[in-house]
């Protein structure tokens, strides 16, 4: 009979135990479950971070270019292309044709004619 009340306690110690020790790993597991969620939601919020400047940029980069470029170059690229035609010809009209180029563009022509005069 001493031997049951020894071993009856000694389970019931130990499931003492075994209840403290299960109490303690949930405990460990919530904590780590909320880690887990945290990381994710930084992952994500970091990976927006890094596509949606990209995304925008595909979005409307073209459209900055083409108002830059529209502002530096009178008409654009395509006057552009007219403008270098006239650079590679070589012929004797050369400036005067950039100047009627700019002319048609009613841009300001100073800038361009004292080039052309520090050129000659």
């Amino acid at each position: 009979m001493a031997e049951n009340q020894t071993s009856d306690e000694q389970i019931k110690e130990l499931l003492k135990k075994n209840l403290a020790y299960a109490r303690e790993i949930y405990e460990i597991q919530k904590k780590v479950k909320k880690y887990i969620l945290w990381g994710r939601i930084m992952s994500t919020i970091s990976i927006l971070l890094v596509l949606g400047p990209l995304i925008l940029g595909v979005i409307y980069l073209p459209e900055i270019l083409d108002a830059t470029i529209n502002r530096v170059i009178p008409g654009g690229l395509d006057n552009l292309s007219n403008l270098e035609s006239l650079l590679g010809n070589g012929g004797a009209d050369q400036n005067q044709g950039i100047i009627d180029l700019l002319n048609g563009q009613k841009g300001n022509l100073d800038p361009y004619q004292d080039i052309f005069k520090n050129y000659k």
